[in-house]
């Protein structure tokens, strides 16, 4: 987080201090295996990382998570500075987005309980995602109100028939002794994968926002890039400004699309199993056995 945070900002990338937070992670990590391989009850078994499921669902996890609290983030600041909307109606404009998410979530769910098959759910959601967020790359201060909503609502079906389908796969994929340790490591991959993804955008949009509005900051003496601020600087400035945050925003939505072409091509090796209906281990290994 340090890193990602710092790294661009306030210290160059190749810094002595950055290069240490980079090695510290590294070393930290290769700590935790070693004790997590030990311990009689680690916090994530390390047997887990041999099921494909769980590799997949975990790594599409974190990458949604990018997705998701990245776009979240960087969207109102979109909405008030490049469409000038106030600060509370940027976040009522976040709506849509919410409202796919809930419906893509709500529906994937109820297809799968009748039918049982849910592979393609995240297959189709990382789709869209990578879709929406090219779109979200598209934008300027000319595009309408109505298409930067669509986007957002696509972007949040996308996110919908990914984040809870990924959950019950690797529910399905684990014996009932890792039940919980598997649910809960989905869920943390993800917000881990949303903590990093808003460190490196920032990182990322920081860095694009100084190179290209450098010469607006001296006409606005030096004054904090706010919407406010922004709003009383004289025309030019503030046209200089806004182009410069819209041009920095979408860059950041373009970097983050590949990510999540990724994320569509990993689905892709997620193994779909017969859906689990009790907890029972016998119960479970017939189950799983007539299933095949």
């Amino acid at each position: 987080m340090l890193l990602t945070t710092w790294g661009g900002t306030e210290y160059e990338w190749g810094s002595a201090r950055i290069l240490a937070l980079g090695l510290a992670a590294l070393v930290l990590l290769g700590v935790l295996l070693a004790v997590e391989r030990r311990t009689e009850e680690p916090v994530v078994p390390i047997h887990l990382f041999s099921s494909r499921s769980f590799n997949v669902a975990t790594s599409v996890s974190f990458i949604i998570g990018v997705a998701m609290f990245g776009s979240i983030s960087f969207l109102p600041l979109f909405l008030q500075v490049v469409k000038g909307s106030s600060a509370t109606s940027s976040g009522l404009l976040l709506l849509p987005l919410m409202a796919g998410l809930f419906a893509a979530s709500t529906a994937s769910g109820q297809i799968t309980t009748r039918t049982g098959r849910y592979k393609v759910f995240p297959v189709a959601g990382c789709g869209v995602a990578a879709v929406a967020m090219f779109l979200l790359s598209t934008m300027d201060s000319a595009t309408p109100q109505p298409a930067v909503t669509a986007f957002m609502v696509l972007l949040g079906i996308g996110i919908g028939l990914t984040i809870q389908t990924l959950v019950l796969a690797v529910q399905n994929a684990v014996g009932r002794p890792d039940l919980g340790v598997a649910t809960s490591s989905v869920s943390f991959f993800r917000s881990m994968g949303g903590s990093l993804g808003v460190a490196l955008f920032g990182a990322l949009f920081n860095s694009l926002l100084t190179d290209r509005v450098g010469q607006a900051a001296a006409v606005g003496e030096g004054r904090a890039f706010t919407p406010e601020a922004i709003r009383q600087l004289p025309e030019t400035a503030r046209t200089a400004y806004v182009a410069g945050f819209a041009d920095s925003l979408t860059t950041v939505f373009l970097w983050a699309t590949p990510l999540l072409v990724v994320g569509f091509a990993l689905t892709w090796f997620l193994r779909e199993v017969p859906l689990r209906t009790s907890t029972d281990p016998v119960e479970h290994a017939l189950e799983h056995a007539a299933g095949h």
